[in-house]
């Protein structure tokens, strides 16, 4: 992990916090933390996260019953459960790239799994139960936004001409 002034603030929120909630952590030598235990920020009427995003966590790791939209401020890694069941989300943005097990049910706005993580052992949504990224459904993978802006950047990539063609009079040659 880069040591910026940037990474440095993110990290002393999050040692500030982690101190705040009691929870045991160690310092890496990437300059992550690791929580060997549970982070529980279940029911606290948290509209966002706060930044966990370098912290990795060994056991499990709950936001559910908020009113998040989003999971941005995510720890990076959960060996255990990631719970966000129960909020108002519309994007798994800031998911954990991996975790054992994903929960993100009762969150009728989601209608896509996109930025899920995508290396589990069980997802549960209201969108489907998965053991692994390859049985989630194509359909699924990304929002109806991301599928437009894609299709989007096809067409336009296709296009033989992508700025305008300059006709000149014809050539003539002396006989």
């Amino acid at each position: 992990m880069e040591d910026t002034a940037d990474n440095a603030a993110r990290r002393a929120a999050a040692i500030e916090l982690l101190n705040d909630l009691q929870c045991p952590f160690t310092p890496q030598a990437d300059g992550s933390l690791f929580v060997p235990g549970r982070i529980d920020l279940s029911n606290k009427k948290l509209t966002i996260l706060p930044d966990l995003s370098m912290v990795d966590v060994g056991e499990d790791f709950f936001c559910d019953g908020n009113q998040l939209e989003n999971l941005k401020g995510a720890p990076r890694a959960v060996a255990g459960t990631f719970d966000c069941s129960k909020n108002e989300l519309v994007t798994l943005e800031g998911a954990p790239i991996a975790v054992w097990n994903f929960v993100c049910e009762e969150n009728p706005a989601l209608t896509s799994l996109e930025h899920a993580p995508q290396d589990f052992k069980k997802l549960d949504s209201d969108l489907g139960y998965y053991s692994s990224w390859d049985e989630v459904p194509r359909s699924l993978r990304l929002s109806e936004a991301t599928r437009a802006r894609l299709e989007k950047e096809v067409v336009r990539g296709a296009t033989v001409l992508q700025s305008p063609l300059a006709v000149r009079p014809p050539l003539s040659f002396r006989k």
